[in-house]
């Protein structure tokens, strides 16, 4: 973050506490529904969504630029599916605003010129090869490496992402240990109740009492000295992650 942005950032911060004025620093914005992949616990893919122009999206960040939005973290579905994905990537680093870029690896190699404007690049990451491909289908797991692969060799940083599901729930100090080996860190999210993109029964949700077995490791983890440092969330998000998914089984 440039001295420009710590400042914006301090502006913006004490706006909100004296003012009640709040300010969009970082957004998170799902571009597109298609993807070219078909994850366990999502059907956002099959979903047939009339999708803004290039020209909106451009409007769009525009007034991003002047609410002195920070970063835009663009996901999806697969946002490397867009055919105006570089238009879009090049158009944000313009307005000066930092790029996070979601993706599951499969396009990254034809794409390669996304990385040229984009700071962080988050990677999807379950589990071992036979964990990873059962959630997120055959030789996704070969794209993720090469992805990977990819990314190491450019002045991207590097972001893992796993949704914590009945298949991985064991698998959590592999993931670590590999963001390890790859001096990464790992953003860690639960899979929800119904599957993404429908009102169906999500075929990975965790049962109760082995999800907040895991959540509490998460949290032991945290605070060790070995891996806690790989672990993207805090310690009080992943709290808010267990307290959240707690009232979700309620709700339903």
């Amino acid at each position: 973050m440039t001295k420009k942005q710590y400042f914006l950032t301090l502006i913006a911060l004490l706006k909100a506490k004296l003012l009640g004025k709040g300010t969009p620093l970082i957004i998170n914005w799902a571009i597109t529904n298609k993807c070219n992949n078909q994850c366990g616990y999502c059907n956002l893919g099959q979903q047939n969504v009339l999708e803004l122009t290039t020209a909106q999206i451009f409007k769009i960040i525009d007034i991003l630029h002047k609410s002195n939005t920070l970063w835009i973290n663009f996901s999806g579905g697969e946002p490397l599916i867009r055919l105006d994905i570089q238009e879009i990537i090049s158009y944000t680093a313009s307005k000066g605003i930092n790029i996070i870029l979601n993706t599951n690896g499969f396009l990254l190699a034809k794409k390669q010129a996304v990385l040229d404007k984009v700071q962080v690049l988050k990677l999807s990451f379950d589990g071992p090869v036979n964990i990873h491909d059962k959630i997120r289908g055959e030789g996704s797991f070969a794209q993720l490496m090469q992805a990977i692969k990819i990314v190491k060799q450019s002045k991207v940083k590097l972001l893992l992402c796993a949704v914590l599901s009945q298949a991985n729930l064991d698998y959590i100090d592999y993931i670590l240990n590999t963001a390890k080996d790859l001096n990464s860190m790992v953003f860690f999210q639960p899979a929800t109740k119904k599957t993404l993109g429908s009102s169906d029964d999500n075929p990975l949700y965790c049962e109760t009492v082995a999800y907040r077995q895991a959540m509490s490791k998460l949290l032991s983890l945290k605070k060790s000295k070995s891996l806690g440092k790989y672990i993207a969330n805090s310690a009080s998000a992943l709290e808010c992650l267990d307290n959240w998914c707690w009232r979700q089984r309620l709700i339903y």
